[in-house]
């Protein structure tokens, strides 16, 4: 049994758990402003959903043990960043460490 949840690493498994925790808080939040029928960026948040998505799909395959989450998010991902220029890497602001209030402006 693994005391890191699959990862070789504390911090790998720290940073996992943050970008899953930051794909549901981004989707919460997008749904949220869907039924107030407030204005979002959708090509932000496509971009921003694409690369969390990506990025947690690079770190499970470093991820030894059940579940992946990426597996429970991959039709829903690949609905919403059909432009795979959307996700890609290319721009910082997305990463293991952002906090809500980074993704809301981010997306914003």
């Amino acid at each position: 049994m693994s005391i890191n949840g699959g990862f070789a690493t504390a911090v790998l498994e720290r940073t996992y758990n943050t970008l899953v925790y930051n794909l549901i808080y981004l989707l919460q939040y997008r749904i949220k402003r869907l039924y107030n029928a407030d204005v979002v960026s959708e090509k932000n948040f496509q971009k921003v959903l694409g690369k969390t998505f990506n990025k947690i799909k690079r770190m499970e395959t470093d991820k030894h043990s059940s579940p992946k989450f990426s597996e429970a998010m991959k039709d829903l991902a690949d609905l919403l960043t059909q432009d795979d220029s959307l996700a890609n890497d290319s721009n910082p602001n997305c990463t293991g460490n952002s906090t809500e209030k980074e993704l809301i402006r981010i997306i914003s």
